[in-house]
């Protein structure tokens, strides 16, 4: 947008993968992971594809080391039972009332979503609530 735009990192790789995108915002030409804080805070947190990618729309500029990141719980209906899951799908336990109230569904996005995101962030700030994917709401369901 305009040449600005957001680091984001792939922290879990599947079939689809899970990024955090930070909240600073870089100019195009000058975007690096050298001397990036990766402790910097993150505004979106999802599971999608590699769709933008691939076409194009998204960069492929380095590696570095994840630092500590929360992975949310999930819940789901195995047929015999609703279940809190961890990230991993490994069953923590029956799902609650609270439970099912606060951790929801696994929600995936298409990549073309986080890119409309990451163009709200450059347009109207850093306290956009972005639903599913916001980093705030994510973080609350990574922790029992």
């Amino acid at each position: 947008l305009d040449g600005v735009g957001c680091l984001a990192q792939v922290v879990r790789l599947d079939v689809v993968f899970l990024m955090k995108v930070y909240s600073p915002l870089f100019r195009e030409d000058v975007v690096g992971i050298g001397d990036f804080d990766f402790n910097a805070p993150c505004f979106l947190i999802a599971e999608t594809t590699d769709g933008e990618y691939k076409r194009g729309i998204w960069r492929f500029i380095g590696n570095s080391v994840v630092v500590d990141f929360p992975l949310p719980y999930h819940i789901v209906d195995n047929g015999d039972n609703i279940v809190l899951r961890n990230f991993d799908r490994e069953v923590v336990r029956v799902a609650t009332d609270e439970d099912i109230a606060r951790y929801g569904r696994r929600i995936s996005v298409s990549s073309p979503v986080l890119t409309t995101a990451v163009c709200r962030r450059c347009k109207e700030g850093p306290d956009v609530d972005y639903f599913d994917i916001d980093a705030r709401r994510v973080v609350s369901k990574s922790a029992l």
